[in-house]
């Protein structure tokens, strides 16, 4: 799942516990989740694991 937004991405002091909850939700599932960038502005979330 990709997830893609055009905001002002996200701050570097903000709290993620969000994004480590789907972070271990992942990897409990045998996948990844990967957080970027996007320019000019915005966050990309991947979101991936295997279709059994």
């Amino acid at each position: 799942m990709v997830i893609q937004d055009d905001g002002v991405g996200l701050d570097d002091d903000a709290e993620r516990s969000g994004l480590a909850n789907l972070a271990e939700r992942a990897r409990a599932a045998r996948g990844s989740l990967a957080v970027s960038a996007r320019h000019p502005h915005g966050t990309m979330l991947r979101w991936r694991i295997p279709l059994d």
